[in-house]
């Protein structure tokens, strides 16, 4: 890595492969905001909004 700083280049990381991405995506659905109770998912959530 010090012969990268020393040539001016820096490591760019491998982008995810798209089983990744999803694996990511589906982690992502089941995040709640605390504060502002976005997120999570939809069947948690009352339909009509009544749980606040």
């Amino acid at each position: 890595m010090d012969q990268d700083r020393e040539n001016g280049q820096s490591r760019v990381p491998k982008p995810p492969s798209r089983d990744e991405v999803e694996t990511i995506s589906d982690a992502q659905r089941l995040i709640t905001d605390d504060w502002t109770g976005d997120g999570g998912k939809s069947e948690d959530k009352p339909a009509d909004g009544s749980g606040r």
